[in-house]
C-alpha cells in the first residue's frame, strides 16, 4: 500500500511539475513603458535550482537599458530574484520580484544612489517548442525611483514587457 502511495504522489508531481527544467537560461528583448519614449533593452535571466518557495520556480533576471535624466546619460540594469508559480495543465505562469538596480555612467554629474529597491509583479505566457525549450511573452509592472545627481531624480516605474526564449538542461 505504501508503494501505491508513494507512486501516485511522485505521478502527481511530475503532472504538475511538468517538464521543466531545473537550471536554464532564457534571452529576449525588453521595453520599460515608465518614460516617452520607451525604453528599449536585452533581457537576461538564468533559472536556478534552489525553490524558496515550493511548487514556484526561482529566477535571477537582468535587464540591461540606456537611459537619460536631466541630461545625464546612465545604463540602468535592474537585477530581480523572482518566484514564479506556472499554471497546471496551463500555457500562463505570475509571479512575483524584489531586487536592486545596477547603475553606471562616465557623466562626471552622476552620482550613483547607494541602494535602490525594485519590486516588480508580471504574469506571462509560454510555448514549448521542446520539453525544455519554451518561447515567453509576459507583461507587468516594475516599480524603482532614484536620484541620478543631486535634485534630478528617475522613476521608471510602470509596464515592463520582455518576449524571448528560455533554454534548459
Amino acid at each position: 500500500m505504501k508503494k501505491v502511495v508513494f507512486a501516485f504522489l511522485l505521478a502527481v508531481l511530475v503532472f504538475v511539475s511538468g517538464s521543466q527544467a531545473l537550471i536554464g537560461v532564457g534571452v529576449g528583448a525588453a521595453m520599460n513603458t515608465a518614460k516617452d519614449p520607451a525604453l528599449t533593452g536585452l533581457a537576461l535571466e538564468v533559472n536556478l535550482p534552489l525553490p524558496i518557495i515550493p511548487l514556484f520556480d526561482t529566477r535571477l533576471e537582468a535587464n540591461f537599458y540606456q537611459a537619460s535624466s536631466g541630461g545625464i546619460n546612465f545604463n540602468m540594469t535592474p537585477l530581480t530574484l523572482t518566484q514564479t508559480f506556472n499554471f497546471p495543465m496551463l500555457p500562463v505562469y505570475a509571479g512575483f520580484g524584489v531586487g536592486t538596480v545596477l547603475l553606471s555612467s562616465s557623466d562626471a554629474s552622476f552620482v550613483a544612489p547607494s541602494t535602490v529597491l525594485s519590486y516588480s509583479g508580471y504574469v506571462g505566457y509560454k510555448k514549448s517548442l521542446i520539453p525544455t525549450t519554451d518561447l515567453f511573452i509576459q507583461g507587468g509592472y516594475v516599480s524603482s525611483k532614484f536620484d541620478v545627481a543631486p535634485g534630478i531624480s528617475y522613476d521608471s516605474s510602470g509596464i515592463e514587457i520582455k518576449g524571448g526564449i528560455r533554454f534548459g538542461i
